[in-house]
């Protein structure tokens, strides 16, 4: 059963996102994506567009998706050289053969109605041969990934999260390959994958 709960969440709270969340997670994992100025990346949660903010200058072309068109117009006016579209990481409305060197996904892998199918659905827009995913969430089992799933759970947002054991049992569920898996910092972990 399809929640689409975050999406009116945020589709409420876009006005005020950018002043309650003033990090931008993708500056402590930048140098792990190893642009180089060729890549096309796609974002999937890019909300008002704070990830992409240190991948845009190094990249030769970013998509930002999100559910919440709120979010994205938010997110085209400080970043208009981002192609903005709306949609589900469940349903990417990309073609066959449509591939992306780097998928990524900050912080939003626990708003998804269906991780996996989402997985199936970035290994199927990989590009097949030197592309990869990172996905950057937040491990429930750790004091501050309990307290966001607490928070979350409190406002109801539906929100499902993972260890980094979890993670991994969803990746190859998905016929995605993990590289590497580290943590970020005390309660954000990160996974890195292929379609090999």
């Amino acid at each position: 059963m399809v929640k689409r709960i975050p999406k009116r969440f945020f589709d409420l709270t876009s006005p005020l996102y950018d002043f309650i969340i003033r990090d931008n997670p993708t500056s402590k994992i930048i140098e792990v994506l190893k642009l180089t100025g060729q890549e096309r990346v796609l974002e999937i949660g890019a909300g008002t567009g704070r990830s992409v903010a240190s991948v845009i200058p190094l990249a030769r072309q970013v998509w930002i998706l999100d559910p919440s068109q709120s979010m994205l117009q938010q997110a085209i006016q400080k970043f208009p050289s981002a192609r903005p579209v709306l949609g589900y990481a469940e349903e990417l409305p990309f073609d066959e053969g449509f591939f992306f060197d780097r998928v990524i996904a900050i912080d939003s892998l626990h708003h998804w109605d269906d991780q996996l199918e989402a997985l199936k659905e970035i290994k199927r827009v990989l590009e097949p041969k030197r592309g990869f995913s990172l996905i950057v969430e937040f491990d429930p089992s750790r004091p501050l990934g309990h307290y966001i799933k607490s928070m979350e759970k409190f406002f109801r947002m539906g929100s499902r999260f993972f260890t980094p054991l979890e993670m991994r049992k969803l990746h190859k569920q998905a016929n995605l390959t993990i590289i590497r898996q580290a943590y970020v910092d005390e309660g954000t972990y990160l996974t890195i994958s292929t379609n090999k």
